[in-house]
């Protein structure tokens, strides 16, 4: 369903969400959210899946949290609409190519399987926000609307009045009334992580995106942590639901990043965190309590957990470098359409220090969710990401960023935004929960090739890789200098191998049947005598069996098929 041109106001989002909930009654369903904002509006969310129970993942996905950034919230509901849509039919999602009349290049069509449409709806608990910020968007519109007198669309670069609209409409405090900034608030500055940044940081003033007063800028931060009704519902709604992933989307930077946007990152040394008072900065005793040097700098980084068996900080990446992935695999092969469609991924904080500019961003949705794990005695972990989709192409100071052409440029977003959410979104849905004992790690070759996660040989391979090596300091050593190879190719094949039968068959029989065989004997073995050694050798052993005995298969069928 496209987009009504060129975007959909505030009052046809909600009109949207109602339609998904009564188009698709037994997948979906439409709640209010509690707290009005401060014009009167009521936000809602869609809850979609099957079923109920202790082991669906809770997933969270918001868009427009930014009033201006208009894509984001068009291209959510419309996936929603091809999700529920081919769920009810039994059928693969359909992302059209597109003919970009810029970069004169044809995107290619994209299936996105149904067998993923299928795990997606049954296995998760799917809460989504469209619209975070409708006041925020409404104003936006009311600033310069879409369409110009003579009825075409409006891409008009903002400058002198012509703002775009970030913030909510908190009404002016006593300021000057003459300036609009004095109204509203970021609501991505406004949640209760790293707000108070003159606790926070050794020198809040600098490299610090926030402003702790209105009027100045657009990034105010708002007059206490969670004080706007928008925060409000979306933390109401992480805690009652125990949301363990989520997806925060915006425009326009090109990238799919993951905490911490406030500080540096690192996994050694777990007292320096944000929740740690003796890390707080202390005028009166700056010898002893010095503060977060901020981004960039060496005395200070956050703690990102990375241990077994959930590797969390390890994982983020990987999910993160997947979508990328296959939003430039659905890009085709020239090289015109995969320069336009790559994006950067790492740490928030890490893509500032590679961009130049070491800046930290305290407040945000992203890091707020991901800090909830290290609170409250909680103890499943929690993965947060945010995605800034890619700018449209051609001049920077011709287009628009924030509301992209709906004919010359929003079909090509819109489907990156598409393949982006569903990699995502299938990826959570095939392999979490993760067994008793077992790593959050997906196994991609395998389970591509026996063509379920669930299957008996990818659940040994998983068994092995994640509760009997880690069982010694050799068994540890070993399997995670062999998984930092496997993960930097295994997803590439894996999807290709999702996209060719033939090549599934040739790996499951000429070398994972081998491979199991040959070290399920050597467990055996292991196991009888309890020598852990034995199992590490012959893992070893039997890696290099089965490639051999693979390549004779592989040689035998060959030669068959080819006299």
């Amino acid at each position: 369903m496209p987009p009504p041109l060129p975007y959909r106001t505030v009052e046809e989002i909600d009109a949207e969400i109602t339609a998904l909930a009564n188009d698709f009654p037994s997948t979906c369903h439409r709640v209010d959210l509690t707290h009005q904002t401060h014009e009167g509006r009521t936000m809602a969310y869609l809850k979609i899946g099957t079923g109920e129970g202790t082991n669906r993942p809770k997933v969270l996905i918001t868009t427009g949290v930014h009033g201006r950034e208009l894509l984001p919230p068009d291209a959510i509901l419309n996936y929603l609409r091809k999700l529920l849509t081919a769920y009810r039919d039994q059928r693969s999602i359909s992302v059209a190519s597109f003919p970009d009349p810029v970069n004169q290049v044809t995107y290619p069509s994209v299936e996105l399987g149904a067998n993923d449409v299928k795990r997606i709806v049954e296995k998760l608990d799917l809460f989504v926000v469209p619209l975070v910020n409708p006041d925020g968007r409404a104003f936006d519109l009311t600033l310069h609307g879409l369409t110009n007198p003579d009825g075409s669309f409006d891409n008009t670069v903002p400058g002198g009045s012509r703002i775009n609209w970030r913030m909510n409409r908190r009404p002016n405090p006593a300021g000057d009334p003459a300036n609009p900034l004095c109204v509203g608030v970021d609501l991505n500055r406004n949640f209760d992580i790293a707000w108070n940044i003159e606790e926070y940081y050794t020198n809040p003033t600098s490299h610090v995106d926030v402003q702790t007063a209105p009027c100045n800028s657009d990034n105010y931060k708002g007059p206490s942590a969670g004080s706007e009704p928008e925060t409000r519902n979306i933390v109401s709604l992480v805690e009652d639901q125990g949301i363990q992933f989520s997806l925060d989307i915006h425009s326009a930077a090109g990238e799919i990043f993951f905490p911490w946007g406030i500080e540096d990152n690192q996994s050694d040394d777990q007292f320096k965190s944000f929740d740690n008072p003796l890390w707080n900065h202390d005028p009166l005793h700056p010898d002893e309590h010095p503060g977060r040097d901020g981004v960039g700098h060496s005395a200070y980084a956050e703690f990102f957990p990375d241990s077994g068996p959930i590797r969390l900080r390890t994982q983020h990446r990987l999910i993160a470098n997947t979508m990328r992935d296959e939003i430039l695999a659905g890009a085709g092969s020239g090289t015109v359409a995969t320069d336009n469609s790559t994006f950067q991924t790492g740490h928030s904080s890490e893509l500032a220090v590679t961009n130049g500019d070491n800046t930290a961003y305290p407040g945000t949705m992203m890091d707020w969710i991901f800090s909830r794990q290290f609170l409250g005695g909680r103890t499943d972990p929690v993965f947060s990401f945010a995605m800034e989709v890619l700018p449209p192409s051609g001049p920077p100071d011709a287009t628009n960023i924030m509301r992209p052409d709906p004919t010359t440029a929003y079909p090509k977003t819109e489907r990156e935004v598409f393949i982006a959410v569903h990699t995502w979104l299938k990826y959570i849905a095939a392999w979490w929960p993760p067994r008793t004992g077992s790593s959050t790690c997906p196994c991609f070759i395998a389970t591509a090739a026996f063509g379920s996660a669930d299957h008996p040989r990818v659940e040994f391979l998983r068994d092995l890789r994640d509760r009997v090596f880690p069982a010694t300091a050799a068994g540890k050593k070993f399997i995670h200098s062999l998984l930092r190879i496997y993960y930097s190719f295994s997803p590439a094949v894996a999807r290709y191998l999702n996209g060719h039968e033939a090549a599934r068959w040739v790996v499951r029989t000429c070398f994972l049947l081998p491979l199991v065989a040959i070290l399920r004997g050597f467990m055996k073995f292991g196991r009888r005598t309890e020598q852990h050694s034995v199992i590490l050798m012959g893992t070893i052993f039997g890696l290099v069996l089965a490639v051999f005995a693979g390549a004779v298969w592989l040689a035998f069928v060959v030669e068959m098929f080819t006299h």
